[in-house]
C-alpha cells in the first residue's frame, strides 16, 4: 500500500500536506471494497482526463478532525458493478439502496480510520452532495487516484486544510 500518515505526534492528526498518496488512495478503496462487497481494484497509475464519462460523483465535505473534501468519481455503470456485487452477496437485499453513495461512505469511513484513527460515529457529521469539478477547491488536490473495479474507472481526489 502507499503512504497513509504521517500523523502529528500525539495528536493523530495529518501533518501537512495530507499524508495520503495515490497509492494510499488506492489502497483503502481496495480495503473498503473488498470488506463490504468482496470486489477488487486495480490501482491505474496514469489519470486520463479526456473521453472517460465520470459523471456519477459525490463531494463529501468533512470538517472533522481537520477540514476536507473527498470525491469519488465514476462511470454510470459502476452502480451496476456495486448492484451485481451485492446480489452475489445478499440475493434480494439491494431494493432501492444507493450503492454508489453507500461506496463513498465506506470508503470514508476507512479513510478517517486510517488516517485519523477515528470512528466517523465520534466525529462532526460529514455533508454530501452531487458534485462537478466547478464545487471543488481552486487548486490541485492534495492526492487523487484512478483505479479500475471490473471496467469502470473510479477517480478519487482529496483536498485538506485551507479549502478556498
Amino acid at each position: 500500500m502507499g503512504m497513509i500518515g504521517p500523523r502529528t505526534e500525539g495528536t493523530g492528526a495529518l501533518s501537512e500536506p495530507a499524508g495520503v498518496d495515490s497509492r494510499g488512495l488506492h489502497g483503502l478503496l481496495n480495503e473498503a471494497l473488498q470488506g463490504w462487497l468482496g470486489l477488487a481494484a486495480q490501482y491505474f497509475s496514469v489519470r486520463e482526463e479526456g473521453g472517460v464519462d465520470l459523471s456519477l460523483e459525490l463531494l463529501l465535505r468533512f470538517e472533522d478532525p481537520q477540514p476536507g473534501v473527498l470525491v469519488l468519481r465514476s462511470s454510470p455503470a459502476f452502480r451496476d458493478v456495486l448492484r451485481e456485487a451485492a446480489e452475489r452477496r445478499s440475493p434480494g437485499s439491494t431494493g432501492n439502496r444507493e450503492l454508489f453513495t453507500e461506496a463513498v461512505v465506506h470508503f470514508y469511513q476507512r479513510f478517517m480510520w486510517a488516517v485519523h484513527e477515528r470512528d466517523c460515529v465520534s466525529l462532526k457529521p460529514a455533508r454530501f452532495k452531487s458534485s462537478r469539478p466547478t464545487d471543488w477547491p481552486r487548486r490541485e488536490p492534495d492526492a487523487s487516484c484512478l483505479s479500475f473495479v471490473g471496467r469502470c474507472p473510479v477517480e478519487i481526489r482529496l483536498w485538506t486544510g485551507g479549502l478556498s
